[in-house]
């Protein structure tokens, strides 16, 4: 640019952008590598000896499989009683990233020693079932 007028327009031009796009930039928020993290800690279980797992099974003779019907969950501690129950079922992972599927879950609260997940669909092939998650959490 020849014309220093223009030039020192250009710069300002220029300034004027930087500072409306770190104008936008200050708005989101202050986010900073303090504020990031993640931590692991020790949880008291309610049932420190576990549970027992049974499962219902029926067979379709329309599609010539047996069927996941329900997951009778047993002996559970009372120390549990009110807090929130999830079942999940999973099968073999997906290649390549080696995630298993889940095939489905169910959801209640403890209300007694015992409960059972039945609230599966679509249905599921007891063949496909390679895995169980339970969680009681409150």
């Amino acid at each position: 640019m020849k014309n220093p007028r223009k030039k020192a327009l250009a710069i300002l031009a220029g300034l004027a952008v930087t500072g409306i796009v770190g104008a936008s930039a200050a708005s989101l928020g202050t986010v900073s590598n303090q504020s990031l993290g993640a931590a692991t800690e020790v949880v008291a279980s309610c049932d420190s000896d576990g549970v027992t797992v049974a499962y219902d099974t029926s067979y379709d003779a329309a599609t010539d499989t047996i069927i996941v019907d329900a997951v009778n969950i047993n002996a559970v501690a009372a120390a549990c009683n009110g807090l929130a129950w999830e079942v999940v079922l999973t099968g073999e992972p997906l290649a390549p990233l080696g995630a298993r599927v889940i095939l489905g879950s169910d959801n209640g609260t403890v209300a007694a020693t015992t409960f059972q997940a039945n609230g599966f669909s679509p249905a599921i092939d007891a063949e496909d079932v390679t895995g169980i998650a339970i969680t009681i959490s409150g």
